[in-house]
């Protein structure tokens, strides 16, 4: 079974488990351990296929790293825990709460995430390039070929719209990026273009908060309006002005909404 890698953690109190997104790592929650100070436990582990593991026990699908979920949730003996999800990191807790009829997980927070990531003729809110199933796979086969070349789009895509990214965050982005094993990004992409969890969402019986960046260049700002209709106990927010890492952009504001959401 696939294991997670180095984990970051801090703090003692109740569990804040943070799950990154796709072809990045643990890292890109650093600003995040400043929650410890409020009396929580937080943790960033990096996701099997990423990170220290981008080479080893890989992942060939959402479920691979899902179970890798419930074997650290188990192994840790946590409980009442706040599972946090950005990006592909959602797809993995949404996949893992689906499976699990017993778990520690009492709150769930996504972050930046659609419940669908391709589109159709039905559904427009994935990718906000409009890219379907078919395309995403064709997009897995370039990843396979030239990795270092999507490498550079996948990092700029992490930063909002219309607005300069810092040079200094975008370089060690476009490394860690970079570094990845391309086989692995590309099998953990076609799973993600399979990935569906509306139906889920629209029955889950735990609280969830949702945080989307206002100026996204992953998904569209009508996704706020889905959540705000369909997930029966959720919070839905937007950090207006920040992008597909809103932990990153704007790590003050972030930090205040999911304490005040782990709090409650």
């Amino acid at each position: 079974m696939a294991q997670f890698g180095k984990i970051i953690r801090k703090g003692r109190g109740r569990p804040i488990v943070l799950l990154h997104g796709w072809s990045v790592d643990s890292s890109f929650f650093a600003p995040q351990m400043a929650l410890a100070a409020q009396g929580f436990d937080v943790m960033a582990p990096d996701l099997p296929g990423h990170g220290a593991l981008r080479h080893a026990d890989a992942p060939t699908g959402i479920a691979d790293i899902s179970a890798a979920l419930g074997d650290f949730l188990s192994r840790e003996k946590l409980e009442d825990v706040v599972l946090v999800g950005w990006s592909m990191g959602a797809a993995v807790a949404l996949d893992y709460l689906a499976r699990e009829r017993s778990s520690p997980v009492s709150a769930l927070a996504i972050v930046d995430m659609a419940p669908r990531v391709s589109n159709d003729e039905s559904w427009s809110l994935g990718l906000s390039s409009g890219h379907t199933r078919d395309d995403m796979h064709r997009m897995a086969a370039k990843f396979a070929r030239n990795w270092p070349k999507a490498a550079g789009r996948i990092a700029r895509s992490l930063f909002p719209l219309g607005a300069k990214p810092d040079a200094e965050l975008l370089e060690a982005a476009e490394m860690i990026i970079t570094r990845n094993d391309p086989a692995i990004m590309a099998d953990l992409w076609r799973s993600l273009a399979s990935y569906d969890m509306r139906a889920f969402l629209g029955a889950i019986d735990l609280p969830v908060a949702v945080l989307l960046g206002g100026k996204s260049a992953v998904y569209p700002p009508e996704l706020a309006d889905w959540y705000r209709g369909h997930v029966p106990r959720g919070r839905i927010s937007v950090l207006e002005g920040a992008g597909h890492a809103p932990q990153l952009d704007a790590p003050e504001a972030f930090n205040v909404w999911l304490a005040a959401f782990a709090a409650s």
